[in-house]
């Protein structure tokens, strides 16, 4: 992911829309909204088999997601993917709330929503904060 702190030496390809995240080598991290956001709503995906396409909308009947968290994730992939790999977390925080405003997120998720899914992602990489 560009960043040697997180241990990972090899390109790894994120799928969000199936929720998994795969190597060249072909070991798949399933779960990665369960582990990346533990307060999603949406159902893990078993490791040995991709999520089917979905048919119909995934949360019928539901009350609509307040912020788009899964743009927010893959704004944090792409910045890991930089030759820098991820700032520290305040840094990071500053970076995505600047992405939010650019985004036009009206309004903005509070600074401690934000800080508990950032907190989550650097405890389970085991990245300094």
């Amino acid at each position: 992911m560009g960043s040697s702190s997180s241990g990972i030496d090899q390109p790894i390809e994120l799928d969000f829309e199936v929720g998994t995240a795969s190597s060249a080598h072909g070991i798949i991290y399933a779960h990665i909204r369960e582990i990346l956001d533990p307060l999603s709503q949406e159902s893990p995906v078993p490791a040995n088999r991709a999520a089917p396409a979905p048919d119909r909308p995934r949360n019928p009947g539901g009350a609509q997601l307040r912020f788009d968290w899964e743009r927010m994730w893959i704004e944090i992939a792409a910045i890991a993917k930089t030759p820098d790999g991820l700032p520290d977390r305040p840094t990071l925080t500053k970076l995505l709330y600047d992405k939010m405003i650019e985004w036009d997120w009206e309004p903005l998720p509070s600074e401690s929503a934000v800080k508990a899914k950032l907190r989550h992602l650097f405890s389970s990489l085991h990245l300094p904060e």
